[in-house]
């Protein structure tokens, strides 16, 4: 509290900035008592008004004057939310080309809630990767700021950073909360390097294991424990899967024209797809990839799911078996989007490739990598209140009980007629007995062809459905 206070009085030197205080040091100009903030509350002796006040105030503290500072004459600022924001704003300094992974595993961690992965220790691992270079190897390095083993290769083959950070996770919560000894517990992780196995089982002996961020630290600050790096851990029991490459991800939803419409907020989306989940209440997802996924070794099912670029991912996950038939692409429906607490803003469909165990498979990146990738579908926009159709579109033709009376309906022929003279009706919409003619006889009367039509099958259904499909 006392450095966020410091740091905001640099960065606003005309603003009035203390921190509250029930017995402050002579001297001390940051923290204030109680009636020394309500005389700078209050306008001066002449009645201008003094600077802007900013006050932080310690918790379950209490002094003689709080109701003076109540709600009532302060405005309260909730900083509760802070980490959730700068991890966001860190986020978009990762470079563009690990942005993608980075995001992943750090939701990844967070929805297996790993205790030491939370919005904070995201937000410090972000600043000691950031401090250390920006690149694969500091984001590897820093592992330890979220509990895990550091990993000096963690970006040697970024499509596999994903896979490698669940297995990281899975070794440290088994050596954190299992119930052998600690040489029970590397034992059981089944490394296939005996040195690097008692090597392992010493250092955790003397460190203990019930706090990972304190052992983990001095693997990456002390080059003595530079062996005991995840990079020289190898499993018995990891069987190396095949890898799948993603060929397109599409979804099918509308893209708003460049003009004619008139919804004002679609102005800045033209040519961008657009969501608005209270009138479209599912989407279509189209995935492809190659080779056939009855091929690649170890690929059991595939999970698609709609992901906030600000915040992560949203509702509920769809999984999707490996296919039989012969095809490459699959088309998945995501369904009840309506009942999903969506928040304006971009969102994306990401794809992602599982085993039957739950271990991630390796999926091919492009060499040069592209603005997005190639699991994850083109951004779109979400207007969670919005509607872009003024009317629903027409899903059935109308009926009518005669062809007198679809002429009379007609705006072409019938609503914009004029009328003929005597006030009868036009001379095209009189019955003509010649036209309802038998092959076989003379002309029928028009009440018998009226009931001899309506006997007839019906298409309109059928044209109706033509229509709303082109």
């Amino acid at each position: 509290m006392v450095a966020l206070a410091t740091a905001l009085r640099n960065q606003a030197p005309s603003a009035n900035v203390h921190v509250l205080s029930d017995d402050p040091k002579p001297g001390d100009d940051l923290h204030i008592s109680s009636t020394k903030l309500v005389e700078l509350r209050n306008p001066c002796a002449d009645g201008s008004l003094r600077p802007p006040l900013c006050v932080f105030l310690p918790a379950n503290l209490r002094t003689s004057a709080e109701d003076s500072f109540g709600r009532a004459t302060f405005e309260e600022l909730s900083v509760g939310d802070a980490y959730i924001t700068l991890r966001q704003q860190l986020l978009k300094r990762v470079p563009s080309t690990l942005h993608g992974y980075v995001r992943d595993y750090l939701q990844l961690l967070e929805e297996r809630c790993w205790r030491w992965a939370g919005s904070a220790a995201q937000v410090r691992y972000l600043l000691c990767a950031q401090a250390n270079g920006n690149d694969g190897e500091a984001f590897g390095g820093a592992l330890y700021e979220l509990g895990l083993v550091p990993d000096f290769k963690l970006f040697d083959e970024p499509p596999a950073a994903y896979g490698r950070v669940s297995r990281n996770h899975e070794s440290v919560a088994s050596l954190t909360d299992g119930d052998a000894s600690v040489l029970g517990r590397v034992l059981d992780l089944e490394l296939t390097n005996p040195g690097l196995r008692r090597r392992l089982a010493e250092y955790l002996g003397e460190c203990g294991v019930e706090d990972p961020v304190a052992w983990t630290c001095d693997v990456v600050l002390d080059s003595k424990n530079w062996d005991l790096s995840f990079d020289k851990w190898a499993f018995g029991s990891e069987m190396e899967p095949d890898r799948i490459t993603f060929v397109r991800v599409e979804t099918d939803l509308p893209v708003v024209p460049d003009e004619g419409h008139e919804n004002e907020r679609l102005a800045d989306l033209a040519g961008q797809q657009v969501l608005t989940p209270i009138e479209r209440r599912k989407i279509g997802v189209t995935l492809e990839v190659s080779p056939h996924p009855g091929r690649v070794r170890g690929l059991d099912h595939f999970t698609v799911q709609i992901v906030s670029q600000e915040t992560g991912p949203v509702g509920v996950s769809r999984k999707v078996k490996v296919w039989k038939p012969a095809r490459t692409y699959a088309v998945v429906s995501l369904l009840k989007l309506n009942r999903i607490d969506f928040e304006e803003g971009w969102h994306h469909v990401r794809v992602l490739p599982w085993t039957a165990e739950g271990d991630p498979i390796p999926m091919d990146e492009p060499a040069e990598p592209t603005g997005r990738r190639t699991n994850e579908s083109e951004p779109f926009y979400v207007l969670p209140d919005a509607a872009i159709e003024d009317e629903p579109p027409q899903r059935a033709i109308p009926k009518v009980i005669s062809v007198e009376h679809a002429r009379l309906r007609s705006p072409v022929r019938g609503g914009n007629a004029a009328p003929c003279a005597g006030g009868g009706r036009p001379a095209e919409h009189r019955l003509d007995p010649a036209r309802h003619h038998d092959a076989d006889g003379p002309a029928s009367d028009h009440r018998s062809q009226v009931r001899h039509r309506r006997r007839l099958p019906d298409s309109g259904g059928a044209l109706a459905k033509r229509k709303f499909r082109s």
